[in-house]
């Protein structure tokens, strides 16, 4: 079968709650306002899913998809924080000069 020896449960859960948090991050000041029970609550359920993912993938697999090697290094492990960063970054210049263009040309 093409899931064998893959983490499936460790899979799905890191998948469900980045969805459910991505929802919440969509959904703030567009559909529904920030404070609003709509936008924290897939927010909040989105962390904590992503908490219990680590905690699930620091105790119960025999392979887990974090390897917890590279994780605990110093090293590596601020090479990834620095990396996401950059990528929350780097998104939100894109979008504040994608608008800061579409209203001045307009």
């Amino acid at each position: 079968m093409l899931t064998d020896g893959m983490p499936t449960s460790g899979n799905l859960l890191v998948i469900a709650s980045s969805s459910v948090a991505v929802i919440g991050l969509t959904w703030g000041g567009v559909k529904y306002p920030w404070g609003s029970y709509q936008v924290l609550l897939p927010l909040i359920l989105g962390l904590v899913g992503l908490v219990a993912f680590f905690a699930y993938e620091a105790f119960v697999p025999v392979e887990p998809v974090v390897p917890w090697g590279l994780v605990n290094n110093r090293t590596s492990l601020s090479g990834y924080i620095g990396t996401f960063i950059h990528g929350i970054v780097s998104t939100g210049i894109i979008c504040e000069w994608g608008g800061a263009i579409l209203e001045s040309a307009f």
